[in-house]
């Protein structure tokens, strides 16, 4: 096919003009069209195979390597759309897992209710609270850069990896009788009033230890009558802002007002990048695409750093117009913790 014909056939491809092309030229086009055969027999779907398939439920919307029904949806990836609730909700296939969103530029990634534990605590004695989360399905992992805001008075925060025992980080909180210094701190979360841990790499599941000495220097005879902590993991350090009110509200913290907790879903059929691309029958990543190992198995694909509005699971899908990085940045404090004895 000389130069001239490959410009007509990928202009017919973009512009879906194939009929207006001639028979030859539709013969190109339509192979252009078409999913791309991946050894033997594996499709990595096209925009026209995917077209029947819903991309919506009620008002969120999301895209391969999700979807629901046959051929829809990258094994792993399947979504569930729930009709009977109003308004319908959309759930992670075989998990009661809700999903309230998908990353525009990291098409494995989802947002689901925010990750929350809020914890009725004694001020008699040091008691540790432990609180545990699970990832809902294989290889689906809170992603790198999340932030553990702890909220609360003379709280102890340590959080630790459940596969390993690793300690991810630790915080702790204070607070003053003086609601003006308290009230200097609104909008920061480094201490007074609310800490924070950056999950510095993906997790799977963690263990999550909270302590409430009965110290007056930590939580002031005026605060003593909340005894509670108030935890939620939210994407980034900036996704939320301590407000002072926070400490004494009932109500502030659900799911719906403090946004969510992304997690991302790594292709789980072969464990690192080269096995992936050396089983043509399974790889994932179409052309013009970067992989990534991840964490904990399996691997991600990605556009081209040139492409950042294409999708690199859908064949010829890394087409777009070139963007802008983003650089996450935080600041964070330490406790010491100790896992023995749990």
């Amino acid at each position: 096919m000389d130069i001239q014909m490959m410009h007509t056939c990928f202009a017919c491809l973009m512009d879906c003009a194939c009929a207006a092309a001639s028979s030859n030229q539709q013969q190109e086009c339509n192979l252009l069209e078409s999913p791309e055969v991946m050894g033997s027999g594996h499709t990595i779907p096209s925009k026209n195979s995917l077209a029947h398939c819903p991309s919506t439920c009620g008002d969120i919307g999301f895209s391969y390597p999700f979807g629901i029904g046959h051929g829809c949806f990258r094994q792993g990836f399947e979504l569930i759309c729930d009709n009977t609730t109003h308004p319908p909700t959309l759930l992670l296939a075989n998990t009661t897992t809700k999903v309230i969103g998908q990353s525009g530029r990291t098409l494995e990634v989802i947002e689901i209710p925010a990750i929350a534990f809020n914890i009725a605590m004694n001020n008699s004695s040091i008691i540790d609270y432990i609180r545990y989360w699970v990832s809902p399905a294989n290889g689906f992992t809170i992603v790198n850069e999340s932030t553990l805001f702890v909220i609360g008075c003379g709280i102890e925060a340590c959080l630790f990896d459940l596969d390993t025992n690793e300690t991810m980080g630790s915080c702790i909180t204070m607070c003053s009788d003086n609601l003006g210094i308290m009230e200097m701190h609104d909008g920061d979360c480094t201490g007074i009033g609310c800490c924070h841990i950056i999950v510095r790499r993906e997790l799977r599941r963690f263990w999550l230890k909270l302590d409430h000495p009965d110290d007056e220097r930590t939580t002031p005879r005026s605060y003593r009558v909340l005894s509670r902590a108030q935890v939620f993991i939210l994407p980034t350090i900036n996704s939320y802002q301590f407000n002072t009110n926070d400490l004494v509200s009932s109500s502030w913290m659900n799911t719906s007002s403090i946004g969510g907790t992304l997690l991302r879903g790594a292709i789980m059929d072969q464990e690192t990048c080269p096995g992936a691309s050396a089983s043509k029958a399974t790889y994932a990543c179409t052309t013009n695409t970067n992989c990534f190992n991840a964490t904990n198995g399996g691997y991600y694909c990605s556009c081209h750093d040139d492409v950042t509005d294409g999708n690199p699971y859908v064949n010829l899908g890394c087409s777009g117009d070139p963007g802008t990085a983003y650089i996450f940045f935080s600041m964070y404090a330490y406790y010491p913790c100790v896992a023995t004895g749990f």
